[in-house]
């Protein structure tokens, strides 16, 4: 699960704040496209674009902030307001890229920037380790947006997320408060991956199987089948793993915490249980070679 995690988080932020989803941010309907197009303000704006897709991302916040003080209402605005998070958010300033955006959302609901601020919103609480928020914003994201190329970067990050990042119980609510939607589909199958993960393989697969008749061409299809055909693999049969350890005697003590550390490894773990593995334990008594021998 740590393994899962740290890679995780890696593809995450790559993902969430990759310079891709700029391209050459194009103008979009918003409540300013009314304004006539200002030839300086759209001069100053390509240059911004250029600087932080070369990584200046302090030279961005300077020059649009600049821009704003001086032309607040212009055909560009949510775009400045967008880019100007994105450029905090590359600096790590995550309090005020948080206070951008939501100036954004709050001031231009209709903006067609809303729903790729809402995006960033998230990484930002997944930088915070807030990951239930984090994933509140991508499923909300997920319902309301018609944008394609969104909706794919949302699914992406958001299946290991579910899977990996928020406990069972908290998925279960999730799914009470998102009940429609392509977001719903979303949780059911996280949720019955992480039945999966906890060892319930009957009950995994029965939702697997509803899950994909529900959802015939989901783009997580390939991943609910996978998840399918492990779930209803025939259960090995009990492999047995002996451990022979000196459990009385001078270094009794230190046998026996060896001992939890195997015993949970083994028998507590839900991925070790699914082997259905038993643990057979021989105290050595001293003569370590004699107790294999007879073992």
């Amino acid at each position: 699960m740590h393994v899962r995690k740290v890679r995780l988080c890696s593809f995450l932020l790559l993902l969430l704040v990759s310079s891709g989803a700029l391209q050459a941010m194009p103008e979009r309907q918003s409540p300013q496209s009314a304004v006539q197009i200002n030839q300086d303000v759209e001069r100053i704006f390509q240059r911004a674009v250029s600087h932080y897709k070369s990584g200046q991302y302090d030279v961005v916040e300077y020059e649009l902030q600049g821009l704003l003080n001086i032309y607040p209402l212009n055909h560009r605005t949510t775009a400045i307001y967008y880019l100007i998070g994105r450029a905090q958010y590359k600096q790590k300033k995550f309090g005020q890229a948080r206070e951008t955006l939501e100036r954004l959302i709050k001031n231009f609901p209709t903006s067609a920037y809303v729903d790729d601020a809402l995006y960033l919103l998230a990484a930002i609480d997944f930088e915070q380790q807030m990951y239930e928020d984090c994933a509140k914003k991508l499923l909300t994201v997920l319902n309301k947006t018609d944008d394609l190329r969104l909706r794919d970067r949302v699914r992406n990050l958001l299946f290991p997320l579910l899977t990996d990042y928020i406990p069972l119980e908290k998925l279960r609510a999730l799914r009470q408060e998102f009940r429609t939607g392509p977001a719903a589909a979303d949780l059911d199958l996280a949720l019955a991956v992480q039945e999966f993960r906890a060892g319930k393989r009957d009950a995994a697969k029965n939702l697997l199987k509803a899950w994909l008749s529900s959802n015939p061409a989901h783009p997580l299809k390939d991943v609910a089948e996978n998840f399918l055909a492990r779930a209803s693999q025939v259960r090995p049969k009990k492999i047995r793993v002996g451990v022979v350890l000196p459990l009385t005697g001078y270094f009794k003590q230190e046998a026996q915490s060896l001992l939890d550390g195997i015993r949970y490894a083994l028998l507590e773990d839900p991925s070790a249980r699914q082997l259905g593995l038993e643990l057979l334990v021989r105290d050595s008594q001293g003569d370590m070679l004699q107790t294999i021998r007879t073992a």
